[in-house]
């Protein structure tokens, strides 16, 4: 089962994330998959290698 999980923003050259606000219950039979929604809200639509690298641990933590 999938669920929403959060949303990465992408905006002057900063990462943000909004994590789900509502709660989640789930059944311990079903193994839930994050789903996490990307914005790229930059006008050059280049990410830099430290944004790029805190997205990937955004979405290690979010999916442990």
């Amino acid at each position: 089962m999938a669920f929403y999980a959060g949303t990465i923003t992408f905006f002057h050259s900063e990462t943000f994330f909004r994590p789900r606000l509502q709660p989640l219950i789930i059944d311990s039979k079903i193994s839930p998959v994050a789903v996490i929604r990307i914005e790229n809200k930059d006008k050059d639509g280049q990410l830099p290698k430290s944004q790029l690298s805190k997205t990937v641990d955004l979405i290690t933590e979010v999916c442990s």
